[in-house]
């Protein structure tokens, strides 16, 4: 009787956005509102002077992970964009409104943390500590409502059927979040080197993310306040295993190097457009590995084989998010899955049989109209 090895890959879908990060105590989650209807900035429970109105960007979600007691310190914006004066962006209009076709228009954040709401403008930059009065979080979810108020125009019955595009070609730029460390929220501001802080994943990635996925600058089919456009796109998963590749003779195996046990397919489906998607990967074991061991555990579960398993080349860590970006829409693409026994040698000599594991491989959109199948 041979030493047989046996992989099985199976799928696991993530429709939401809420990945762990950093310390895993917290998670953070972002989706985008392709409504962009523009109302009176009172109907979504803001007071303002400056805007009468506005229209909803996303939702920042920051959850603590069940059976902690941690709180957070605080919560920061690193943006990119175009900011100056506080009136960071220009909208154009597809028609004059007060005798003009321009309006200063500006990011606001609505934070709400237990029974506490307060609403502040994002210009600071691309430093955007929230408020004093909201910087120890302490009761969770963490909900940031982002909006985008509009300057001097007087109610949302005066843009009917009047569309916005962005001037300045930023189209509201880019986002990470990051939390800190310090015990005060003014020794956080004058932390220049940003020794004191750590990144929070959304999404369950680092890079930076859009406000807004959907092209808003002047010049493309899409405008602020028109018909919701229809942008999703689909993505079908799939993992192809051929019969060599679930199952290898590791007596045949004469080096260590990895061995092909499957393929990750992505096909996107939806209007071409210059801008990319992207996808994470999680790979879990099934026989309880941890770290970059993986194992193949025979019948009776008394002998195990530890394996490193990698994608397209680089080695997978159990449970820690793969990021797949690139991506665009009408496309296949694939990467290759391989194994290989930690120590082939070792392997080698334990009793013959069948050994086994089941890998699932989860995947999450990073994009909110981006549907994963």
């Amino acid at each position: 009787m041979r030493l047989w090895a046996k992989f099985c890959l199976g799928i696991l879908i993530f429709s939401c956005f809420s990945v762990s990060f950093a310390s895993e105590v917290f998670t953070a989650s972002y989706t985008e509102d392709f409504d962009t209807t523009i109302y009176n900035i009172a109907d979504f429970g803001i007071s303002s002077w400056e805007y009468s109105i506005a229209c909803h960007v996303g939702t920042l979600v920051v959850s603590r992970v069940a059976g902690y007691s941690d709180s957070l310190n605080g919560l920061r914006l690193e943006r990119s964009g175009n900011f100056g004066n506080g009136n960071e962006f220009f909208l154009k209009s597809t028609k004059k409104l007060n005798g003009s076709r321009q309006f200063g228009s500006q990011l606001l954040a609505k934070v709400t943390s237990g029974s506490s709401t307060t609403v502040q403008k994002m210009n600071q930059g691309t430093n955007d500590p929230f408020r004093p009065q909201v910087y120890k979080f302490t009761q969770f979810p963490i909900t940031i409502e982002f909006y985008l108020g509009i300057r001097n125009i007087q109610d949302m019955y005066s843009v009917q059927g009047v569309g916005f595009q962005f001037k300045n070609g930023y189209n509201l730029g880019s986002f990470c979040l990051y939390t800190n460390n310090l015990p005060t929220y003014w020794q956080w501001w004058w932390d220049q080197d940003g020794s004191n802080q750590t990144q929070i994943a959304v999404n369950g990635a680092t890079n930076p993310l859009p406000f807004f996925s959907v092209d808003y600058n002047v010049g493309s089919n899409y405008y602020i306040n028109r018909e919701r456009p229809d942008v999703r796109i689909n993505a079908l998963f799939s993992i192809i295993q051929g019969d060599t590749e679930k199952n290898l003779d590791i007596e045949d195996i004469t080096t260590p190097w990895p061995r092909k046990v499957g393929t990750a397919s992505l096909e996107l489906e939806g209007t071409p457009s210059s801008r990319t998607y992207g996808v994470t990967l999680t790979f879990q074991d099934g026989n309880g590995g941890t770290g970059n061991n993986f194992l193949l555990k025979d019948e009776t579960e008394a002998y195990s084989i530890p394996f490193s398993l990698y994608l397209d080349g680089g080695e997978v860590t159990n449970s820690i998010p793969i990021l797949w970006d690139g991506l665009s829409a009408d496309s296949t693409v694939t990467k290759a899955i391989t194994a290989a026994p930690v120590n082939l040698s070792e392997s080698q000599k334990l009793p013959a049989g069948t050994y086994s594991d089941t890998v699932i491989v989860s995947i999450t959109p990073q994009d909110s109209n981006l549907a994963v199948q």
